[in-house]
């Protein structure tokens, strides 16, 4: 295994773009061979696309993130079935020990995609059967809804902000709870947690927040959104029944961070190149 492989396999997740009515660009064709291939910022300058939130947030450095994925990454170096054998070239063994760790990885990403289409669907119909969700956790998100008087108006509506940013939200809704009265934006966030311990909050993820508020809030014309209360909600994928939830405080000091880190991002696209635009008629006609 030559070492630009052994990089491709160890880096992460690749940019994300929408095009400037939401919707998002995954793939775009090769043109020296066939198939497909992922983004790039030269495709999203010849577009007009726009970078997702958390493309922009990879800005942030992430301790937390980075310990994790370092100890799945060591982990994987300290039990692979390979270690040992001399008769291997190492660029092969190192390969392979990247690519387990990053299966882990992969395999909490599609969890956590199961766990936010299921919780898509509860939202509308409590009585869905043979589901990932355990029941005890299912209790849970139905007590926690019912004690924020959760009324959800958009599931994962995607935007276009004309600075130029965009993502997909997982939920806007309106609450009347002790911590939030108005409009909220929640993102379910999945974690792997162990009994005793304080659960993860990621700071980046209030900026995210503010940043899908301030999208969907110009996206459909509603003040009220882009002002919405930031919320976000834990669920835990190893103890059945551990929901919590944090309400994010000052959300305007939260969108000013992301703005600053979107100039930051900006700033490393080289001179000239602003991907942020006006809305024509056309797509001034989506917003309702």
């Amino acid at each position: 295994m030559n070492k630009t492989k052994t990089m491709e396999m160890y880096s992460s997740i690749a940019s994300r773009f929408y095009d400037r009515l939401g919707n998002p660009q995954y793939e775009v064709k090769c043109k020296t061979r066939d198939g497909m291939r992922k983004p790039t910022i030269r495709d999203a300058r010849t577009n007009g696309w726009v970078p997702s939130v958390t493309t922009v947030l990879k800005m942030l450095s992430k301790p937390s993130l980075d310990y994790w994925k370092s100890t799945q990454l060591l982990e994987s170096a300290l039990t692979h079935p390979m270690i040992g054998n001399s008769d291997i070239p190492v660029d092969d063994l190192v390969g392979n020990i990247i690519a387990d760790s990053n299966q882990v990885s992969r395999e909490a990403m599609e969890l956590g995609t199961k766990y936010h289409d299921e919780i898509e669907l509860l939202i509308g119909d409590r009585s869905k059967e043979n589901l990932v969700i355990p029941d005890g956790t299912r209790d849970s998100l139905y007590k926690l809804w019912d004690e924020m008087k959760l009324e959800p108006l958009y599931l994962e509506e995607a935007f276009a902000h004309t600075l130029g940013f965009g993502g997909r939200v997982d939920c806007i809704a309106v609450c009347d709870s002790k911590d939030a009265i108005g409009h909220c934006v929640i993102d379910w966030k999945t974690q792997s947690t162990k009994k005793g311990r304080k659960a993860n909050w990621y700071e980046d993820w209030s900026l995210q927040l503010a940043a899908y508020a301030h999208g969907i809030g110009e996206k459909l014309d509603n003040p009220d959104i882009s002002n919405s209360h930031l919320i976000s909600v834990i669920i835990s994928t190893t103890e059945i029944g551990r929901v919590e939830y944090k309400v994010w405080d000052n959300p305007v000091e939260r969108w000013r961070l992301f703005s600053v880190v979107l100039d930051l991002w900006k700033s490393t696209l080289g001179t000239g190149t602003d991907l942020s635009f006006e809305r024509n008629n056309d797509e001034q006609e989506t917003k309702k």
